[in-house]
Formats: C-alpha cells, sequence, structure tokens
C-alpha cells in the first residue's frame, strides 16, 4: 500500500512553488525506454542501460524511492527539456533511474 507520506516526503526539496497550469500530458513506454512530455513545459527520453546479458540494470533498496518497494532500472537520459516558468533547461547524456508506478486516489 502507498502511503501519501512518500509524496509529502519531497515537499523539503521544494524551495518556490513558481505557478501551476493544465496542460496535455502524453506518456510512452516499453520495456526498455520512455518518454513524457508536458505540453509547452517539458519532455523526457531515456533508456535502460544494457547489463549482464543485454538485460536492465536494476537497484533495490536505494534511499531515493522513486516508487516506493520497486527497484529502479538505471538509464541513459537522452534529453531533458524544461522551459516553463522562467526556467530553461537542456540537459542530453546523463544517467537517471525510472521504475514502475502506480498512485490511486
Amino acid at each position: 500500500m502507498l502511503r501519501v507520506a512518500h509524496l509529502a516526503s519531497l515537499g523539503p526539496l521544494i524551495d518556490e512553488v513558481m505557478g501551476a497550469h493544465d496542460p496535455d500530458i502524453r506518456f510512452e513506454a516499453d520495456s526498455k525506454r520512455f518518454s513524457l512530455s508536458v505540453d509547452g513545459a517539458a519532455s523526457v527520453e531515456m533508456e535502460a542501460i544494457a547489463g549482464q546479458g543485454g538485460g536492465a540494470v536494476n537497484i533495490t533498496g536505494h534511499p531515493l524511492a522513486i516508487a516506493p518497494r520497486q527497484p529502479a532500472t538505471v538509464a541513459r537520459g537522452n534529453h531533458l527539456s524544461i522551459d516553463d516558468h522562467g526556467v530553461h533547461c537542456e540537459i542530453d547524456g546523463r544517467s537517471g533511474l525510472f521504475a514502475s508506478f502506480q498512485y490511486q486516489g
């Protein structure tokens, strides 16, 4: 069972709320790559790195729980772009993590 406390623990990482809007969000994924775009604000593309035998490289028991009790897959960020509320950022080729998750209300 996911507890709301997991999301609340991210609060101390937020210094200033710069605004909010209601954009279209698109998400596409398969077992090794995913892309996410937030219309007019951000986009990211990531691909799992190949481990032994071509399988995924997974990390369990990590302190930054992307999704509690789920292994994180190590990935290469092909592209990250943010252009929203005066923040502009373009990053390519960095490491990243992704994990399966499901939040329910």
